[in-house]
């Protein structure tokens, strides 16, 4: 469960004052829940995305919402901050963290449909200097910290601290 449930709740609040639509991507257990609130205009249901149409989905986007309480790495939030689109993330779990440390969108209070809905409003109403100023700054974590020369350094530290303590410990 990626959190559907937690966006088909908050999606009114975020309508409502926003006249932003809210559009479900994406193929699981929870799908058959998300057509039915399409049927009922709640939002937009997307369907899976071709692995190739992702980029530019992505920058279509005004944000992806990332609400799953439990997301590890979050590939879909690396991805759109790497394109300049902001996250609006849980505050637990790996998409709040790469929000809070790429300084590329907004975490709320994870599993509160309303504090969701609240974030992409605040959103909403940041000027566009902000926005621009958000949307470089994702981009920027993305290209520093997340290339593969990058990862693997920090890799590196992990295995290499885990040696040293083993050798320590012995």
């Amino acid at each position: 469960e990626r959190g559907s449930a937690l966006v088909l709740a908050a999606a009114p609040a975020i309508e409502r004052p926003t006249g932003l639509r809210v559009a479900i991507a994406g193929d699981g257990p929870s799908a058959g829940g998300v057509r039915a609130a399409a049927t009922r205009g709640i939002v937009d249901a997307l369907g899976p995305i071709a692995h190739s149409d992702v980029p530019a989905f992505l920058r279509s986007l005004d944000a992806l919402i990332v609400p799953g309480r439990f997301e590890t790495f979050s590939l879909a939030a690396a991805e759109a901050l790497a394109v300049g689109t902001p996250v609006v993330a849980a505050g637990s779990g790996g998409a709040g963290e790469l929000v809070a440390r790429s300084g590329g969108g907004i975490a709320f209070e994870p599993g509160d449909a309303a504090a969701l809905a609240g974030a992409v409003r605040a959103l909403c109403a940041a000027r566009p200097a902000e926005l621009d100023a958000l949307r470089a700054r994702g981009r920027r974590h993305i290209a520093e910290a997340h290339t593969w020369p990058a990862v693997f350094a920090r890799v590196r530290t992990v295995y290499d601290d885990a040696i040293r303590e083993a050798r320590c410990s012995s």
